[in-house]
């Protein structure tokens, strides 16, 4: 049979399979007594394929969704997932890799001595001429040096004023100075003094692009709160604890996970199982895509950790539930000791009977004084506002005034403050020059790069190759010298099928290309060129419908739970493009298994193109990477918006992507603005991976990728 005429019969036989729907009764793997599909029911299709009830289109994680504590069999299971979460919060918050960190210039002063403690007003610079400010409790009459603690207030109106039998910040400070610690009490953002920019801080996608979030401003905060009071001689560094409520709970927990100078930690009202927290400063972008806040609350293991609970709020199942995951963790390390509960019967607080748990933890661990479960509060007098706001040119004595209250005509800052947008630029360009700093021109400078850089990356996609996959094959249909076969493929036991097509060589072939289009696995005319000249020059094909794409669909009448609209959907779901990536690895591990030592090709056709350069910088197996560039310019903040994944531009955006491509040969085609092939090809020699790079401004060409990938 002639060339032409193979081609010919070739593409019929591609629009065959196409076509072919996919039913249960085409394959014996679909009988009733496999258990996998009666998960799914039986499909009604009318020729088309389809995804077989993804559960990512079926289910969606959100702040209300109960979890459970996956099994950490060991110690050793456990630390892997604590290096994982730690390095993760990080990444969420925008602070991977860490920022510099700049001189405090703190301010110390209005201090107000009473017989056994004072009272000071304070304010750091976090960020150049961004202001943290706050109160500075410290004992009179003794001699130290002193344990020190940080406190975050949490979400109640007066913010570190309030002073109620809910919840009262000043009688933690006093109380806590009285019995001989430092502690510093600050604001979260937008409340009281810190108020340059506001609780609504970064919600937009552009913002979170470039890693840029409330939660990591405040978390970014409570370190240099740390370093502020580490930085005063009367305090013991080897002895710092926090404490916090409600949101300064969630702050309490994190700042623990990824500081380890805190040495015991009290989180109020916070750790549970079935909420993980409503307020944007809760909620970076990625955050618990793969645990909760009883793991995040675990990385404080073995530091001691108490967990203050109530009957009236979120914290109700704590002893039956939440308390026995904690335990289980400190088990690991056989600190069971170290780790406590206890519940009140309360509404939402932290109130005297919290605090009065929460001083004898802290005298027990940080002085070695084991007191009993409760060391009672002494009476104290709150000092009036204006002794404890820092930047108020007037006085206010209404103590029912809220935050919102103290309006700007009686708030001044430092003339060099600085505002939202200027923080936003200031952020973005910090990012940008240690990325720039960072990015490799050296063997040693590669490995650096790849250590902090291409950790992040691997956090930012949220996405990696699978060990296994499950395959579900419905039909083949036999040519002369080729198979046709659909599939439906997903990770091992995890059921986000990916409707795909296989063309499998007669002969063993020697190499197998991953075609990936954002129009769909075939149909296309890129699709239906390209195939048969690869598999006509004795390669094995493998092209599928990526998240949301072509046939990946639910089956007709089957309703969607994937609410994109969700005020934190990103905090613990994963965006379209983080799926598609996923698929496209999960595809190169299916072809992987499949044909062994084959040489291992990625193809991205149209929007689909980006999506592979961001696979192939996680995949580490390719050949060879041929993608559309589709006109993009991949340094265009708003053209990486319409493939949005949280926090990219934080660690380099495409750049950081083809850079981790090193050792294939990469090319581009269809190339617009911005794109750079020296820089790369650089950051390729630096690898000493070898492989090549070339970008190309001309359009695709079936015939020239065929050849590329045949050499």
């Amino acid at each position: 049979m002639n060339r032409s005429i193979r081609i010919l019969v070739f593409t019929l036989g591609v629009i065959i399979a196409w076509l072919s729907p996919l039913t249960a009764q085409q394959s014996d793997s679909y009988s009733n007594d496999d258990a996998r599909y009666r998960i799914y029911g039986k499909p009604d299709l009318s020729r088309r394929d389809v995804t077989f009830r993804d559960i990512r289109l079926l289910t969606m994680r959100e702040t209300e969704t109960p979890f459970t504590l996956p099994d950490y069999p060991d110690r050793a299971a456990w630390e892997k997932k604590n290096q994982y979460l730690r390095t993760h919060i990080l990444v969420s918050a925008g602070l991977w890799p860490m920022p510099e960190k700049t001189p405090l210039n703190a301010h110390v002063f209005d201090t107000i001595t009473h017989e056994d403690y004072s009272v000071s007003k304070v304010y750091i610079e976090t960020y150049p001429g961004f202001y943290l400010c706050g109160n500075l409790y410290r004992p009179h009459g003794k001699n130290g040096p002193f344990p020190g603690i940080v406190s975050p207030h949490g979400h109640w109106e007066r913010g570190r004023l309030v002073d109620t039998e809910v919840n009262s910040v000043p009688a933690r400070g006093i109380n806590f100075a009285k019995q001989g610690y430092v502690i510093f009490v600050y604001d979260m953002i937008g409340y009281n003094d810190t108020r340059q920019i506001g609780h609504d801080f970064a919600a937009d996608s552009l913002s979170n692009l470039w890693g840029i979030n409330l939660l990591g401003i405040q978390l970014w905060n409570s370190i240099r709160a740390v370093d502020f009071l580490t930085s005063l001689p009367a305090v013991d560094t080897t002895r710092i604890g926090v404490t916090g409520a409600s949101g300064g709970g969630t702050q309490t927990f994190l700042l623990t996970a990824v500081d380890q100078r805190i040495k015991v930690s009290a989180p109020i009202n916070m750790l549970s199982a079935q909420y993980q927290g409503g307020c944007l400063c809760e909620n970076a972008p990625g955050l618990r895509l793969n645990a909760f806040n009883i793991e995040l609350g675990g990385l404080a293991v073995p530091r001691p950790l108490l967990m203050v609970s109530n009957t009236q709020d979120w914290t109700v199942n704590t002893p039956t539930t939440e308390y026995p995951m904690m335990q289980s963790i400190y088990e690991l390390y056989d600190a069971p000791e170290k780790v406590r509960y206890v519940q009140f019967d309360f509404q939402h607080n932290y109130n005297q009977a919290s605090r009065e748990a929460v001083y004898a933890w802290f005298s027990r661990w940080l002085k070695g004084e084991d007191r009993g479960l409760r060391i009672p509060e002494q009476p104290y007098q709150a000092e009036d506002d204006q002794d404890l706001l820092v930047f108020l040119n007037e006085s206010i004595t209404d103590r029912d005034l809220t935050y919102q209250d103290l309006a700007d005509s009686l708030y001044t800052l430092p003339s060099e403050g600085m505002n939202a947008s200027r923080l936003k630029r200031y952020l973005q360009n910090q990012a940008r020059e240690q990325a720039e700093r960072a990015f490799p021109n050296s063997p040693g400078a590669w490995n650096d790069f790849v250590s902090i850089y291409g950790t992040a990356y691997r956090h930012v996609l949220a996405a990696r190759t699978p060990d296994q996959v499950d395959v579900k094959q419905a039909e083949t249909i036999d040519n002369e010298d080729h198979t046709v076969s659909t599939l439906l493929i997903s990770r091992e036991e995890k059921r986000d099928w990916i409707p795909a097509v296989l063309y499998e060589p007669e002969d063993n072939p020697g190499a197998v290309s991953v075609l990936v289009s954002s129009r769909g696995k075939t149909g296309t005319a890129e699709m239906n060129t390209l195939i048969p000249m690869l598999v006509e020059q004795g390669q094995a094909v493998l092209a599928i419908a990526a998240f949301r794409t072509g046939e990946h669909v639910l089956q007709a009448g089957t309703e969607t739970q994937r609410d994109e609209s969700f005020t934190h959907f990103t905090t613990f779901n994963r965006t379209d493009t983080q799926e598609r990536v996923q698929d496209i690895l999960t595809a190169l591990a299916f072809a992987k298994n499949r044909f062994g030592h084959a040489n291992l090709n990625l193809v991205g056709v149209r929007e689909a193109g980006l999506w592979a350069l961001l696979a192939a910088g996680l995949s580490g197996e390719l050949e060879s990477v041929i993608v559309d560039a589709n006109t993009m310019n991949y340094q265009d903040d708003n053209a990486l918006l319409e493939h949005y994944v949280p926090g990219l531009m934080r660690i380099g955006g495409m750049q950081t992507a083809l850079a981790l491509t090193a050792g294939t040969q990469l090319m581009v085609y269809n190339t617009g603005a911005g794109w750079e092939e020296r820089t790369i090809a650089e950051a390729y020699r630096s690898s000493n991976r070898g492989g090549s790079v070339a970008f190309h401004s001309q359009s695709w060409n079936a015939q020239k990728i065929s050849n590329s990938l045949t050499q």
